[in-house]
């Protein structure tokens, strides 16, 4: 089961940061994102250069992408892991137990690096956390498909109106400004976790629903739920249950003179929907709570 920080938040101020993690010839890419979204990129070759690096920036938390800690022993991976799998999240590589790990140490050298990059912040007293930016960019941009990774996550990147990054960046530069925003997220109490593993819970949508749909019976008048689910539960309604609002976001209200707001990514939009309400709509909103297993708000 996944957990939401918004149950054991704790208020942390920036700057944050984001290290993308390699082998010991390759590195680390990291990022450093102030309070006025301005990004900071550097290459540093060492654990220690990384702290070194991450101290003098005045760094609060940092997001790591490698992973905490190998799998218990004679397991192939960790619970966190599959639960990110199961969840539709996005795919991963799991990562063994450490006999796994020793048995092949150039393949998972870069495995090792991170451990020792989590090992010199706990040392340091530098907050970390463990994060994956696949699934970061999959909960800001929705799954990637057939989509190149390159497109698929300047695209992402592009809609956070971040300052200070150059025309072109590598993927590992894009991943550690993804590490980073994701650091972020976590700070403001917009993360939930799986194991170790910390991940945005993306942009999400709040539909309050009208008068008319609050005295019908039993079933909510709130729905909140992030967009990229409420997408997909669109190919499950019939299109006369829905109100298409070309935005941003792409969001999709059923309401009478409702409300929805469309949050993430640093900023809200609010729509109303006005239109007579009809029993195809309401049975929509009742499926989709239903579907979505939301309770009564």
């Amino acid at each position: 089961m996944s957990t939401a920080l918004s149950d054991v938040a704790v208020e942390i101020r920036g700057p944050f940061a984001g290290v993308d993690v390699g082998g010991r010839q390759k590195g680390f890419h990291c990022a450093v994102l102030d309070e006025s979204d301005h990004v900071v990129l550097s290459r540093q070759p060492t654990p220690a250069s990384v702290v070194d690096w991450l101290v003098g920036s005045g760094v609060t938390l940092v997001a790591i992408d490698s992973p905490r800690s190998p799998a218990p022993a004679g397991h192939k991976s960790r619970d966190g892991e599959r639960e990110l799998v199961a969840a539709g999240v996005c795919n991963l590589r799991y990562t063994p137990d450490r006999a796994s790990l020793d048995a092949n140490p150039r393949y998972y050298e870069w495995i090792e690096h991170g451990l020792e990059l989590f090992d010199a912040c706990d040392a340091a007293g530098i907050a970390a956390i463990e994060c994956f930016p696949t699934a970061s960019w999959s909960r800001w941009a929705g799954p990637r498909g057939a989509t190149a990774r390159a497109a698929w996550t300047i695209e992402a990147l592009a809609r956070h109106g971040l300052s200070g990054l150059q025309r072109r960046l590598s993927q590992d530069d894009r991943d550690a400004v993804a590490a980073a925003l994701t650091a972020r997220a976590h700070a403001r109490g917009e993360t939930e976790s799986f194991g170790d593993i910390v991940v945005p819970l993306g942009p999400r949508i709040l539909v309050t629903l009208g008068a008319f749909y609050s005295d019908a019976g039993d079933w909510p008048t709130r729905l909140d739920i992030p967009v990229t689910t409420y997408r997909n539960l669109l190919d499950t309604l019939s299109d006369g249950a829905l109100v298409r609002l070309h935005a941003q976001l792409a969001v999709n209200v059923v309401a009478d003179g409702g409300e929805i707001r469309a949050y993430g990514n640093s900023h809200t939009m609010t729509y109303r929907a006005g239109y007579k309400p009809t029993l195809d709509a309401r049975r929509a909103v009742d499926a989709a709570a239903r579907w979505l297993d939301v309770k009564s708000g």
